[in-house]
């Protein structure tokens, strides 16, 4: 937007203008009022710009904030540190906490961190201590969680289950276990073991998390119904067999039992591991493990996968599937597909007839009718990804890049260009990637950013890396500028139309921290504040075209949130907001009023403060209306002679005459006109 464009448009707004040029970025103002506009100017005012954090953002965001508003001045954890954060795909956000949010279910434990849940509603973010369970001191630690947030997965010491036996003092050093969490459900024991209590606790913990794989691997099914992991200890002994230590399989739907996968490995006398038998690759979505065989015999290096369930063999052994070639140790584990059914892997070995003499990957579908077989070697449901591409080539040597988030789309390089297959077959994506980092892919895999260093575009001058879009059968498309020799850019996501792309600007040349740029149909703005102190980056995103963007703030950024100068986490929402809280009308009204004490009851069971009103002796008739008062004749009479004087003075003996007449009364004259007579005496 030129300069010319932009007072234009703000020329009621002077001095913010001067103040807006003053900051790195300038807000793109939207060309129309959007429907939460009111929202967006709700948001707590920018002293940067003078104008509501919300206005700066396109595309008609705004920040809501996500983590709890008030947490007693303990804040989330830092962005980027560990498993302490999640982001799943249905916009759940899980964090790390000492505090204890008020509704929140937080139980007070003098610091000791829990596992909180946070959770759009249409009135607002409602967040949930999903740990609050327990008031023994230990913390909780976030492994990960299921796809659709509904359960997590946690290392803790506590022992939160009858069946967990190794730290009976709740030493918060000691025996660490795997659990896993639900909404509603008591909490589950992953790595559920016999370890006998001898009277010390054991050294040995279970791995604080388990064993991530090589890529995009994973140690958990989608639902979380199947847990593989390490340990350190042995956990049980399956069918008298004497070695038990290395890789477990928990499948809790039914059995709760965490099982060997692979029985074979060295220990040492003190029964703790000294060299892992296996190493956890991923979980089908069927419960099968996926294992490389790491336990020193002529097997090594193999990829397997387990039979499934609890299929222990007899002396120990359990029933496994080979998915590598017949040599050991020249095959390498990819990656397995989101559905949990197919299992990307390199190697040398020709499992199919089309094979050339490189190394190519393979999808090896285990959910095939006939199954998979140990001999021959070469399982039947095999798909050779990158052969075409090789052989197009006519050179081996593909690299597994990656694969989208629906798993429609994985990328490989083979001699230095980029390929995507499908379902349709393989297609060229880029000749030149050289110096290509970074790759990030939309959610239906049709579009990808990466960092490059090589100039694709003719506007590329400034000979350092650049953020670029790339869409099959379309030139790449620059989307950082090219001019800048010192930023730093890291990208971050595409959406599914490829219109808009997020990513992150570092060491910018004035010397503000690093920030977070939006690029919308080739009209970058800013995501982050403006004019903010504190460096900004992505928690991650949910939506298919980005419709939420979190990161963490330390500056209030909604009037929502209370916890000025502790990091919070917020959500940068295409039509987001929620209004501004209601002060109270006076001191005494809260926002969540509390009703009043209940009194002390007495011995006849009322309360000493409730005083109840008398009723009429009969209720069930309204009282009769007033009648009106019959006089006595003496009374009458001296009503009518108190009219007389009223009379003119010949007349008035004939009033009072006429009185006594008709009220029959005897009367003294004398005293009836001094006006004190008394008749009937």
């Amino acid at each position: 937007m030129s300069f010319t464009r932009f007072v234009a448009l703000s020329t009621r707004l002077t001095l913010v203008v001067l103040t807006v040029l003053a900051v790195p970025a300038t807000p793109v103002l939207a060309a129309e009022s959007c429907p939460n506009e009111q929202l967006r100017k709700e948001s707590s005012i920018n002293p940067a710009t003078g104008q509501p954090y919300s206005s700066q953002l396109p595309d008609c965001r705004a920040y809501e904030l996500s983590s709890p508003p008030n947490t007693g001045g303990v804040g989330v954890p830092i962005a980027g540190f560990g498993s302490a954060f999640l982001i799943t795909a249905d916009g759940s956000v899980f964090f790390e906490s000492g505090a204890t949010p008020a509704g929140s279910g937080a139980i007070e434990r003098g610091g000791w961190t829990d596992v909180f849940r946070s959770r759009r509603t249409s009135s607002g973010w409602t967040t949930r201590d999903m740990t609050a369970f327990n008031r023994l001191p230990g913390n909780a630690h976030l492994v990960t969680a299921s796809a659709d947030g509904s359960a997590i997965l946690i290392t803790t010491p506590l022992s939160l289950s009858a069946e967990d036996l190794d730290n009976p003092s709740h030493n918060p050093t000691r025996g660490g276990d795997l659990y896993v969490l639900r909404e509603g459900e008591p909490p589950q024991l992953v790595s559920h073991g016999e370890i006998p209590f001898l009277g010390v606790e054991p050294v040995g913990n279970i791995s604080e998390s388990p064993l991530i794989a090589n890529g995009e691997g994973s140690v958990v099914n989608g639902d979380l119904s199947a847990v593989l992991f390490m340990s350190q200890v042995s956990l049980q002994v399956p069918f008298g067999a004497t070695v038990s230590t290395g890789c477990y399989e928990w499948v809790g739907v039914e059995s709760h039992l965490a099982y060997l996968t692979n029985p074979e490995g060295p220990e040492s006398s003190s029964g703790h591991l000294e060299h892992p038998n296996c190493r956890p690759l991923a979980v089908a979505a069927d419960g099968r493990a996926i294992i490389e065989d790491t336990s020193g015999d002529a097997n090594t290096g193999g990829l397997y996968a387990s039979g499934g369930g609890n299929t222990w063999l007899p002396g120990g052994a359990q029933q496994t599937i080979r998915l590598s070639g017949a040599r050991p140790g020249v095959a390498r584990f990819d990656a397995l597909s989101p559905n949990g059914e197919t299992v990307y892997l390199t190697t040398p070995d020709a499992l199919v007839a089309s094979s050339d003499s490189g190394s190519d990957i393979y999808a090896i579908n285990l959910r095939a009718p006939s199954g998979l077989s140990v001999s021959p070697p070469q399982p039947p449901a095999v798909t050779c990804v990158s052969c075409e591409a090789s052989g197009a080539a006519n050179v081996g040597g593909a690299t597994w890049v990656g694969q989208s988030a629906d798993g429609s789309h994985v990328f490989f390089t083979v001699a230095g260009a980029l390929y995507e297959h499908d379902s349709a077959g393989t297609r060229l994506v880029s000749r030149a990637t050289d110096g290509v980092s970074h790759l990030v892919f939309s959610r239906n895999g049709q579009h990808m950013i990466a960092l490059t260093s090589v100039a694709l575009s003719q506007s590329d001058t400034n000979g350092v890396p650049d953020v670029y879009e790339f869409t099959g059968g379309s030139s790449p498309e620059l989307i950082t500028g090219g001019v800048s020799t010192t930023d730093t850019y890291n990208p971050v996501g595409v959406s599914d139309d490829g219109r808009r792309v997020l990513y992150e600007d570092e060491d910018r040349p004035s010397g503000t921290p690093n920030v977070i740029d939006e690029s919308v149909a080739g009209q970058t703005s800013q995501i982050s504040p403006l004019g903010a102190i504190e460096p900004y980056s992505v928690m991650g995103t949910a939506g298919a075209q980005l419709d939420d963007v979190f990161f963490e703030a330390h500056e209030p950024l909604a009037a929502q949130d209370l916890n000025a100068g502790t990091t919070d986490v917020y959500d940068a929402r295409i039509g987001g907001g929620f209004p501004a809280p209601t002060p109270p009308v006076n001191d005494n009204q809260t926002s969540n009023p509390t009703g009043p004490a209940t009194p002390a009851y007495t011995g006849d069971l009322t309360p000493l403060s409730i005083q109840l009103p008398l009723l009429p002796a009969d209720t069930s008739h309204p009282p009769a209306a007033a009648k009106s008062k019959v006089l006595t004749p003496a009374q009458k009479l001296e009503k009518a002679l108190k009219a007389c004087p009223k009379r003119p003075k010949k007349r008035r003996a004939g009033c009072e005459s006429r009185a006594r007449r008709k009220y029959g009364m005897k009367f003294n004259a004398k005293h009836a006109r001094k006006g004190n007579g008394k008749a009937g005496r």
